[in-house]
């Protein structure tokens, strides 16, 4: 009967310690109700499987995230793998520091709920607690890199592999509080061997993402060059004109055709101003935002909607130094909802582009307005996978905003669609 309530314990404290790397966010009093009926199944399972039911303890993690659609596979099985191994690797120091350092006596079995089990727990608890605490950067750079997700998530899956397969020895051995605590000497090898494993991988994977991030800043910068170039160049074509055209007044005063002189400026000269003064829909404002990137691609998108004779009109009340996020994510963000704005627009052939910036204490947003159809789809059928207005291969825009939200918490999209105004805002920070 101890070793029946051990077993269900211990299950209850790995979902305690996934919800503690978590952050608490994903689990509910509800979820807890579904937790403690499977904890009984799998503890009255362990005296038919024995540490088989540690299969089942894994399904059921990685389970629990997937149900709760905030997390993709991946990162499920990664998250499920560190709970077991944190657990796993507690209950054998627990073992080493009371057989070797307290001298407790494992052969009376209540030990196991007496003594055991609160020392697993607190290690537990203390181990989880400073990885979540101490591992946010760290984090924030595995959430840019597919590639680094992925090999910590085999790394994770191999320790775990590794971990169990020296129980299974252990217990056909005979499974003795010897080889427990050799085992807890293995698994210490283990966790330094992940963790070299993973410096190394991370350091290489991190240097190409360096490498690919400047290629595509690179590029943007390149684009918003040759557009700045462009417009330069046809500011100083019509300075030249106009020039000409301002000397070309001096016949008709000459021979006082006033009549002759309205008509020339109203059909040359005035139109001429007209199509200067269209393109500034806010370069004074665009000068506040000082972190490169992002006025490139804001420049870039704008000056191309003024191309296809949109009307765009563009905000920002203050000056913006810094992104607090993966700048490359925002330009990507920005440029997916820019790109859908000003296709709609051409599709309409009517209406206005607003692109805003605000900043209001820690949060930085950005607003994107256009004018849409009355008759556009709902807004989630927009951000479904392969959905498109547009016909085949064209869907995947918002849908991966919507990914990138996922993995970015500290960016958030909000979409709304009201009076034939589709509105979207990136807010970062908070």
């Amino acid at each position: 009967m101890v070793i029946f309530w051990f077993i269900f314990l211990e299950y209850i404290v790995m979902n305690l310690v996934l919800k503690l790397l978590v952050r608490g966010r994903e689990f509910t009093t509800k979820g807890f109700l579904i937790i403690i009926p499977l904890g009984l199944t799998i503890a009255f399972l362990f005296r038919y499987i024995a540490v088989g039911v540690a299969g089942l303890m894994f399904i059921s993690l990685c389970l629990s995230l997937l149900k709760l659609k905030k997390y993709d596979l991946k990162k499920s099985l990664f998250l499920s793998a560190i709970t077991m191994l944190i657990t796993t690797f507690c209950d054998h120091f627990a073992s080493f520091l009371l057989e070797y350092v307290f001298e407790i006596d494992y052969s009376i079995e209540l030990v196991l709920l007496t003594h055991h089990l609160p020392v697993a727990v607190l290690l537990s608890f203390t181990l989880a607690f400073v990885l979540s605490k101490f591992t946010k950067k760290i984090r924030q750079e595995v959430n840019k890199n597919e590639q680094m997700q992925t090999g910590m998530m085999v790394i994770a899956l191999l320790m775990l592999g590794s971990f169990y397969g020296s129980i299974v020895s252990g217990i056909y051995l005979g499974n003795t509080i010897d080889l427990i605590v050799l085992n807890f000497i293995f698994f210490t090898l283990y966790a330094l061997l992940a963790v070299i494993s993973f410096f190394f991988l991370a350091k290489g994977l991190k240097e190409k993402y360096r490498l690919k991030q400047q290629k595509d800043e690179q590029e943007i910068l390149k684009q918003y060059t040759a557009q700045i170039e462009l417009q330069y160049s046809e500011m100083r074509r019509f300075k030249h004109d106009y020039k000409n055209i301002m000397s070309s007044f001096v016949g008709f005063l000459i021979k006082e055709d006033f009549q002759g002189l309205k008509n020339y400026y109203l059909e040359k000269v005035d139109k001429n101003s007209t199509i200067l003064l269209n393109h500034d829909f806010g370069l004074e404002h665009l000068r506040r935002i000082k972190v490169i990137e992002i006025k490139s691609i804001l420049a870039v998108k704008l000056m191309t909607a003024k191309e296809q004779e949109i009307k765009v009109k563009f905000e920002a009340i203050e000056e913006i130094e810094t992104i607090p996020m993966d700048s490359l994510v925002l330009v990507r963000t920005l440029g997916i909802l820019l790109d859908n704005a000003v296709e709609e627009l051409m599709e309409l052939e009517y209406g206005l582009l607003y692109v805003g910036v605000v900043k209001k204490g820690h949060t930085l947003s950005f607003i994107i307005q256009n004018t849409c159809r009355a008759d556009i789809p709902p807004v989630h059928q927009l951000k479904q996978k392969g959905f498109s207005t547009k016909g085949n291969h064209r869907g995947l825009g918002l849908s991966n905003v919507t990914e990138f939200v996922k993995k970015f918490p500290s960016m958030s999209v909000e979409t709304s669609v009201a009076d034939e105004v589709f509105s979207q805002q990136v807010i970062i920070g908070g």
